[in-house]
């Protein structure tokens, strides 16, 4: 029987929402996989006894806010050598019917897949539609549809982590998340440094999730572009400048980080936020800072 752990890093959690999200992935869960909930609250008040869930499950509390990388980090350095995968999960992610049976039988079919992600809508975008997937096309990323893919699976180059089932030896391989990172671009540095090492995104049609991105985005022209808090701008920049001027990343990467943050920036100047420009500004200042070097590449 193959064992699963599910990780969830919650902070000043929508309880009703996240309670959802837990049944809807205890009610995918088949006879013949062994699954176990790891939740671990960087919230200041403990919130175990609100949350309900019928299956296995470890509550992680200390009342500080740890980051998400460093939370992640914690258990899955705990229990690597007791599990065969591992899940990610936001806190308001809700999943498709069947989702850990299709995604495992998945995974045992497909040996050289070290990460299988789901397609996916944004539950406060206004379309509706399945969020576009990023493929790499010689040398180039491309953003594409994924009902426009005739194949029921595609490679990726990254993807939101939420949902994501990663093969549990990756992580040897690899290496953990970086945790100077705290939050904002984990996914991305991740699945990056992975390329190339046999990591093997696998984007699978038959795997959905709705799930909240950021706040109510901020629609110009065609084009939405997340809302986020003056902390996550913060760190939206100082990660991802962070990783624009790391020498060993692809200039791929870099060249989609560039065009990300160029659309957050226009944001923030028709935000007129202080606290959002300051925060921007410190993010500039302290990125040099950032350790890439300790994180396996």
């Amino acid at each position: 029987m193959k064992k699963l752990a599910i990780i969830y890093v919650l902070y000043n959690t929508d309880i009703e929402l996240f309670n959802k999200s837990i049944k809807s992935l205890e009610e995918t869960i088949p006879e013949n996989l062994n699954v176990t909930f790891f939740i671990h609250d960087n919230s200041f008040e403990n919130s175990k006894q609100n949350i309900i869930i019928n299956e296995k499950y470890q509550y992680f509390h200390n009342g500080e806010n740890i980051g998400l990388a460093k939370a992640q980090n914690k258990i899955i350095k705990e229990n690597l050598t007791f599990f065969d995968y591992f899940l990610t999960s936001d806190q308001d992610s809700i999943y498709s019917s069947n989702y850990l049976e299709i995604g495992i039988d998945f995974m045992e079919n497909n040996k050289h897949c070290g990460c299988v992600v789901p397609i996916w809508r944004n539950i406060l975008s206004k379309n509706k539609k399945f969020e576009s997937q990023i493929i790499l096309v010689n040398e180039k990323l491309k953003l594409i549809n994924p009902v426009d893919v005739r194949e029921d699976y595609f490679y990726v180059t990254h993807a939101i982590c939420s949902g994501s089932i990663i093969r549990a030896n990756m992580f040897n391989k690899i290496g953990l998340f970086n945790e100077d990172f705290f939050i904002d671009w984990i996914d991305n540095e991740w699945m990056w440094r992975g390329y190339k090492s046999e990591l093997n995104v696998i984007c699978y049609k038959k795997l959905r999730i709705n799930h909240q991105w950021g706040d109510n985005p901020l629609k110009i022209m065609n084009i939405e572009i997340p809302n986020k808090s003056d902390t996550r701008v913060y760190f939206t920049f100082r990660n991802g400048l962070a990783l624009i001027f790391h020498k060993e990343l692809e200039s791929y990467f870099k060249k989609y980080l560039i065009k990300q943050l160029s659309k957050y920036l226009f944001y923030l100047f028709i935000s007129f936020s202080f606290n959002k420009y300051k925060n921007m500004f410190k993010a500039i200042k302290d990125f040099k800072n950032i350790d890439l070097i300790n994180v396996k590449r």
